[in-house]
């Protein structure tokens, strides 16, 4: 029993090992290709940068150009202004007016949570 055991555990670490190496091998492979082809990896960072359907803040992305350029400052000012819907909501029902409840559904988009925002306060 203990040499099954333990043959167990090499083939597990061999197929670890294996497969560890198969994607160092598949990552050092696609830098590759991307310096061939006179691309970098900014290019991949170019593409995360674009806007979705969902991210498109629209005519309001002039909203963005004041926005703090600290991470924890950019944090803070962002909890300002949302209530995460479970874990923080329960805490505040009585202050906040129960039509408001379920605004993670009226706002889907940047564009509409901007919208939203705007029309609670003109600053945004």
């Amino acid at each position: 029993m203990k040499k099954q055991t333990f043959g167990l555990f090499i083939l597990i670490i061999i197929i670890l090992v294996t497969t560890y190496c198969q994607t160092d091998s598949a990552k050092s492979n696609r830098k590759n290709q991307l310096v061939e082809n006179g691309q970098s990896d900014n290019s991949i960072l170019d593409f995360y940068r674009q806007y979705s359907s969902f991210t498109d803040p629209g005519k309001y992305e002039y909203l963005y150009e004041n926005l703090p350029d600290s991470l924890p400052k950019l944090c803070s000012l962002i909890k300002s202004q949302f209530i995460h819907p479970h874990a923080e909501l329960p805490k505040y029902r009585d202050q906040i007016p129960k039509e408001r409840w379920n605004e993670a559904l009226k706002y889907p988009t940047v564009k509409s949570i901007l919208e939203g925002l705007l029309s609670f306060d003109s600053r945004g």
